[in-house]
């Protein structure tokens, strides 16, 4: 992907990260400076289906938005339990959901 549109795509999820209600956003903010171990799931709902190594390299750009905003300490797999999902659904349905909460018993 070439750099700028990268940083576009960060912009925008880092945009969408901001409409989280403010108290979640500061129990985020306490998970990462406390370095706690975190879990992100993240499910994309499209027409196509993607191979592994396409479908996590897809996400990438969400869990380095999540870093960036502060909300995870870090993305290297002591800080950060990845698990990234595909659903197939029609092309005007599609969409992405993220679950993000501290990473239990691993």
């Amino acid at each position: 992907m070439h750099w700028a549109t990268k940083s576009n795509m960060s912009k925008a999820w880092l945009s969408f990260m901001f409409l989280f209600p403010f108290e979640q956003r500061m129990k985020l903010h306490h998970w990462a400076n406390a370095k706690c171990r975190m879990k992100i799931t993240v499910t994309f709902h499209h027409s196509r289906m993607f191979d592994k190594d396409n479908l996590y390299g897809t996400a990438k750009v969400i869990f380095d938005a999540f870093k960036h905003a502060g909300y995870i300490h870090d993305d290297r797999p002591e800080f950060l339990l990845q698990d990234v999902h595909q659903k197939k659904c029609a092309h005007k349905a599609r969409h992405t959901t993220i679950a993000i909460e501290p990473a239990t018993g691993s």
